[in-house]
């Protein structure tokens, strides 16, 4: 994983987002692939953020439903738009940037997600920090549509 030079400034001014980055995928046996394809997004996201030193950075997950990857054990989670804008204002940053789990599902449409967010600040898709793979019971949005869908609320797939 690479950071284009033109982003290199979302290092230090946005807040890095994980949406979802739960131990086990909700509905699925525990040793679903899923679950290894997540363990080994969650090793690779924490492992980037840290690498190029990424200032601000949380989780977004229901803590009362899920319990969160190992990977993200020191991380604060906010699973509120308001505690959001409140970090955003805080620290003075106009920048969001989106990793974690799914594409194309919850990193749009969650209360913290890309809808909610663009709003008030610039909003930003890691692609290659994104789980691309996903289940959903109704299959509302199918994987070839995803990308799209992300595309339809956010201009900054990065």
């Amino acid at each position: 994983m690479v950071i284009h030079p033109d982003y290199e400034f979302l290092i230090d001014r946005a807040l890095w987002i994980v949406m979802d980055p739960w131990d086990l995928q909700p509905g699925l046996d525990s040793d679903h692939r899923i679950n290894y394809i997540n363990n080994y997004y969650c090793a690779m996201i924490d492992y980037y953020l840290n690498k190029f030193g990424v200032k601000h950075k949380c989780i977004s997950l229901d803590e009362e439903k899920y319990t969160r990857s190992s990977y993200f054990k020191i991380y604060s989670n906010m699973t509120l738009r308001e505690q959001i804008i409140n970090y955003l204002s805080k620290y003075q940053l106009r920048n969001v940037v989106y990793t974690g789990f799914h594409n194309g599902l919850c990193i749009i449409d969650k209360d913290t997600g890309v809808k909610s967010i663009k709003k008030d600040a610039n909003v930003y898709i890691k692609k290659d920090l994104v789980c691309t793979l996903g289940y959903t019971v109704d299959h509302k949005y199918p994987f070839e549509l995803r990308d799209k869908y992300n595309e339809k609320y956010c201009n900054n797939i990065i």
